[in-house]
């Protein structure tokens, strides 16, 4: 049994690691835009913004250290990964701003129900986007 599971995390163990990683920057999201737009008041767009780049740099060291374990030594490939990392959450950004314009603006959503269903599509997408283009086995 204990061999079964070894192995199942052997296999598996990247997406357990971005489950947790990916479950805590969301968990950051999540309070601070309540704090944010609920608490201070700021427009659910700006809130947004601003749990986008807390919630990036996070992800960035979690993703990198815990989840890929990538051991970049050359100033350049860090540079590129960064450059990577931000691309790809800029991509999945415009689509969670997209989606709470949609569900808040237009359909009149809850925002905190809204932000937290935009979450659960960007958490999907971003971990594929990480594996496949920004922390990709050479």
């Amino acid at each position: 049994m204990m061999q079964k599971i070894k192995d199942l995390y052997a296999k598996h163990g990247d997406i357990l690691r971005y489950l947790i990683i990916g479950g805590l920057t969301t968990l950051i999201d999540i309070v601070l835009f309540a704090l944010l737009n609920g608490t201070l008041g700021l427009h659910y767009q700006l809130a947004k913004v601003i749990c986008w780049v807390v919630a990036v740099a996070f992800a960035f060291v979690g993703n990198k250290w815990v989840v890929f374990r990538t051991k970049t030594t050359e100033k350049k490939e860090l540079l590129r990964e960064i450059g990577s990392f931000v691309s790809m959450r800029l991509v999945t950004l415009l689509f969670n701003v997209v989606f709470l314009y949609l569900t808040i603006g237009l359909f009149g959503w809850d925002e905190n129900l809204s932000n937290i269903l935009a979450n659960v599509f960007v958490i999907i997408l971003n971990y594929v986007l990480s594996k496949l283009v920004v922390f990709k086995k050479k």
